[in-house]
């Protein structure tokens, strides 16, 4: 069972919020890292093995079992270089390609895209395993993994705006990451 808002707005208001945080993510340990993607702006990330996933257009589909959704900046990391940004979505693939024609949503245009076929590539989905996993007091985290390198999701904007969720596929709970807004006055 996931933690509910009251728990999470007290956990943030305690200065807490790091350790509930790294205690839900904890169960993505040992997980290996299957899938990474991007609707749109918001990037995507599986971890575990693959489960049933129907939806109304794909009844067969299946897709790892652990989500992380986010909607603020990510990166994946080795320990002296970055190797995929979420940011990477708003430059060409084709570095000579014009600002003006370049369309950064058409699927392969930018180098985001580019970057995670790369990756996998590499790293072969089910290749690379979580080994450690910490939070911040925002609700930043990272997630280590088996090849050295580093998941990163760093919540970068205030107002009451989603930065990041986690889901098992098929639960109805999902625990999401919404900034503490201070009470100005």
């Amino acid at each position: 069972m996931l933690p509910d808002n009251v728990t999470l707005l007290s956990a943030w208001d305690a200065g807490r919020l790091g350790d509930l945080v790294t205690g839900v993510l904890e169960r993505l340990v040992g997980e290996p890292f299957m899938e990474f993607g991007r609707a749109a702006d918001m990037m995507w990330l599986g971890f575990g093995e693959e489960v049933p996933a129907p939806t109304r257009r794909d009844s067969a589909r299946r897709c790892a079992k652990h989500r992380l959704h986010a909607s603020c900046p990510l990166r994946l990391d080795l320990p002296t270089a970055v190797l995929v940004a979420s940011s990477d979505i708003y430059v060409p693939a084709e570095p000579r390609e014009s600002l003006e024609s370049f369309e950064w949503d058409d699927p392969g245009a930018n180098l985001f895209d580019v970057s995670v076929s790369a990756y996998w590539r590499e790293n072969p989905p089910g290749s690379v395993v979580v080994e450690a996993v910490s939070a911040d007091a925002v609700g930043g985290i990272q997630l280590g993994l088996s090849t050295g390198q580093s998941l990163t999701l760093f919540p970068s904007r205030s107002g009451l705006t989603e930065h990041w969720r986690y889901f098992g596929v098929n639960d109805e709970e999902h625990f999401v990451i919404l900034p503490e807004v201070p009470q100005w006055g």
